[in-house]
């Protein structure tokens, strides 16, 4: 990717989440031209609408074209043509877009189908004790992993590094012996240009900003 964003590149980034943003400011950066394309009315929804609405406003001031409430229906390769200006993103709307690199950021899920046949459960990833035991003598960490979490009553799995970082400490700790459960405050931060946003806790759809 690093190949692909140079001054003048247009650049159309797919999904508005945290890699669809943190990209598009690194892009801008660069020099490229971004358009960014989301489903949501606003990018980084899942922080809330005023937030997403705020972050909204500053990708456009930075001069980042922002395509809201819409997806993509197909991404056409012309070839015989020089490297620039090979794509053109057709929008469900009709919109076609011509770029020289598209990047998907369209999120995840979590890849156990190889686990099928071993009895572990599988509902939104292995899900795991509060010490990440999945089964005996068996652990899971990181974006795959869903642990009970004391705190807030249920399982959570949460594809945040610091959080994936945590559960690895716990996992370490009871491999070696001990009875430690995960029941830290969920912790995570997104770089947004010259912005930085912090998040301690889960979010919810009544939370106040």
């Amino acid at each position: 990717m690093a190949e692909q964003l140079r001054p003048g590149r247009r650049v159309v980034i797919v999904g508005g989440g945290f890699l669809g943003t943190e990209t598009a400011w690194t892009a801008l950066a660069l020099g490229c031209e971004v358009t960014l394309v989301n489903r949501a009315a606003t990018p980084l929804a899942v922080l809330g609408d005023h937030v997403g609405s705020l972050v909204g406003e500053r990708l456009r001031a930075a001069g980042a074209a922002l395509l809201t409430g819409r997806s993509v229906r197909a991404v056409h390769q012309r070839d015989g043509l020089p490297e620039a200006g090979r794509l053109t993103v057709l929008l469900n709307d009709g919109t076609r877009l011509p770029a020289d690199a598209v990047l998907g950021a369209i999120g995840s899920v979590p890849a156990t189908d190889w686990l099928a046949s071993t009895g572990l459960d599988l509902s939104d990833g292995v899900r795991c004790d509060a010490g990440g035991r999945a089964a005996p003598g068996v652990y899971a960490c990181g974006d795959v992993a869903s642990w009970y979490h004391p705190r807030h009553g249920g399982h959570l799995r949460l594809e945040h590094r610091m959080h994936a970082g945590e559960q690895a400490r716990v996992v370490a700790a009871n491999l070696l012996g001990d009875t430690e459960v995960l029941n830290s405050v969920p912790f995570f931060w997104t770089d947004q240009g010259p912005h930085k946003i912090v998040v301690h806790g889960l979010l919810t759809p009544g939370s106040d900003f």
